[in-house]
């Protein structure tokens, strides 16, 4: 976090010199200002590649697939789970063997929307991802939109200079900053 501030820092103090040297040469007072502002916005470039380079490589924390979860939209009445077994079709029941799911139930049966019909809920003791791969490649006109469960991340800080130093003690003790995450 604090690297990242301190590329704040410089990227700000980078765009205030390049609003300086656009300045003087609006100015037109000599030509060894627009001498110095070509050898500025040279300047300039290299540091603002130097920038992004550095912002390339600093670590972006993502958020983490909750493990055996995957929801998924069955495009035709084949692909809904069956009577007898967990699923109609024989290819999809071949890929739910392989990654040993468990569970495949209608995520929304009272809803209101007949698109929401259509959703159900995978639950496997394999992994997620191959599965998702697996239906895609081999289930692509049985089911559609595959999709993830995530963990939320809670994280949001204020940029609150009272919040920091004591000053919203009121905000504290009824724990408001538990609420910023999920508003």
């Amino acid at each position: 976090m604090q690297i990242k501030m301190e590329l704040y820092i410089i990227f700000h103090s980078i765009i205030y010199k390049f609003n300086l040297n656009v300045m003087k040469k609006e100015s037109k007072k000599s030509v060894s200002n627009c001498k110095k502002t070509k050898r500025g916005n040279k300047s300039l470039i290299l540091l603002l590649l130097v920038y992004m380079l550095l912002l390339s490589t600093t670590s972006i924390n993502a958020q983490q697939i909750i493990p055996g979860i995957l929801y998924l939209n069955a495009l035709t009445d084949d692909a809904k789970p069956g009577t007898n077994r967990i699923v109609q079709n024989e290819t999809l029941f071949s890929i739910f063997q392989q990654y040993n799911v468990s569970s495949y139930v209608q995520s929304m049966p009272y809803a209101k929307t007949p698109y929401l019909w259509n959703v159900y809920r995978i639950e496997c003791s394999g992994d997620v991802e191959a599965l998702k791969i697996a239906l895609e490649e081999q289930a692509g006109k049985l089911v559609t939109d595959l999709m993830f469960v995530y963990q939320p991340e809670f994280n949001y800080q204020p940029e609150d200079q009272y919040w920091g130093n004591g000053n919203l003690w009121h905000l504290k003790k009824i724990q408001a900053d538990s609420a910023w995450d999920l508003t």
